[in-house]
């Protein structure tokens, strides 16, 4: 029997990372939904038949429980969290910034960001 592809979502929540469950799971996949409070994610686990897991990104040990790997690659479009992964992981993470959403269109946001980059 082959075995189905599977979606894990790190930082679920109720914006992007939603609509990729969803879209997932209307794709056949079997999705897993990480966040740090496992409890708000509730309507969406029953609705794209996820499981859920308690991880917070920005704790090291959570993600290497996880997957562990010698390298890791973040992509955000918001800086803060990019900042703060790249300040807790340093050289062990790769941090891309998405331009989209109302995080990216501030443009003293993403030079703030760039010069510590």
């Amino acid at each position: 029997m082959a075995s189905r592809e599977r979606a894990l979502i790190v930082g679920a929540g109720a914006g992007l990372s939603a609509a990729l469950a969803r879209r997932c799971a209307g794709d056949g996949m079997d999705v897993v939904l990480a966040a740090r409070d496992t409890q708000k994610l509730g309507a969406l686990a029953s609705e794209t038949a996820a499981a859920t897991i308690a991880c917070d990104a920005t704790r090291t040990e959570d993600v290497e429980r996880l997957f562990p790997a010698r390298r890791y690659v973040m992509v955000d479009d918001k800086l803060r969290i990019l900042s703060a992964i790249k300040a807790a992981w340093g050289e062990r993470v790769t941090t891309v910034f998405a331009r989209q959403g109302h995080y990216a269109n501030d443009p003293q946001n993403a030079a703030n960001w760039c010069q510590r980059a």
